[in-house]
């Protein structure tokens, strides 16, 4: 063999050598994401609520420009006017297997009463059956419930309502669905302007 064809050989052997070891390093850094993840799947597999409540501050935040709080803070958005949002998220609920489906918010001035705010967000999934009654340039719907209505809406700690808004009759539901949100930009210029006291 020419020494030239050695040289060529040992270069190719060299540079398959190094993408050899990048790619294991590249493995090994995605399976240690890959634990990561499985981690934080695996605890939110264990609390489904606090999952649940994530997912719902987490688009809130987004649509208002608000800053998420800590876990446990007596609220848990504040939008740049300062208001501060309680956010309560609700999975389609099917009491005692009817068809009727509704939305259940639970411990709404938190577990012990001690949650402070100006304003509670409930954010519903939409049942598709119904989606004319929602609005549509919004992915989920909404309530926006000034903090001194909610004891006039909440039975106990909780707040439910079925998601079929046009047979909705009970006093407590009727109540709540004068805040039902209509409009992705009404949504947010409200929030907006609204000053904190």
């Amino acid at each position: 063999m020419a020494p030239q064809s050695t040289f060529t050989c040992a270069q190719d052997t060299l540079l398959r050598n190094r993408e050899i070891v990048q790619l294991r390093e590249r493995i090994r850094l995605l399976e240690l994401e890959n634990a990561r993840l499985k981690e934080k799947r695996d605890f939110f597999r264990r609390t489904p609520t606090l999952a649940q409540g994530l997912k719902g501050e987490t688009l809130i935040a987004k649509l208002t420009h608000g800053v998420q709080t800590g876990y446990k803070d007596p609220h848990d958005v504040t939008v740049p006017t300062g208001a501060r949002l309680e956010v309560k998220y609700s999975h389609l609920n099917e009491p005692n297997k009817f068809k009727t489906k509704r939305w259940n918010w639970h411990s709404v001035l938190g577990s012990a009463n001690n949650k402070q705010y100006e304003y509670l967000v409930l954010v519903g999934e939409k049942d598709a059956r119904y989606d004319d009654q929602y609005p549509a340039d919004l992915s989920d719907v909404f309530f926006l419930v000034p903090r001194s209505e909610a004891d006039h809406i909440k039975t106990g700690t909780d707040i439910a309502i079925n998601t079929n808004l046009a047979t909705t009759r009970a006093p407590r539901s009727l109540a709540l669905k004068r805040y039902l949100v209509m409009e992705r930009d009404s949504f947010t210029n409200l929030l907006d302007t609204v000053e904190v006291g």
